[in-house]
């Protein structure tokens, strides 16, 4: 029991740690491809990056010149990748 509460104090930094790398991706995609922004939120989908499935694992919202709301879904991947899966006005 012992043993196993050690690894579970052990994973949970590491697991924090890996999200907020993955979550610095977003923010440095999104600085790298749009000018002029005024306003960002990086924010976990409904089940977080550790979500099964469609890749909306990350909820982005951007205001550009604090009159152009963008919002989309983003998903990163372990080889540096970040890729949009819907983009809105």
């Amino acid at each position: 029991m012992k043993s196993f509460l050690m690894s579970i104090a052990v994973v949970i930094p590491v697991y924090v740690i890996y999200i907020y790398y993955l979550r610095q991706r977003i923010v440095k995609y999104v600085k790298k491809n749009y000018q002029n922004i005024t306003g960002l939120s990086v924010c976990w989908s409904l089940f977080g990056p550790v979500g099964p499935g469609s890749g909306t694992k990350y909820y982005v919202r951007l205001s550009i010149n604090n009159d152009q709301y963008i919002t989309f879904y983003a998903m990163t991947s372990l080889f540096g990748g970040v890729f949009i899966s819907r983009e809105s006005d």
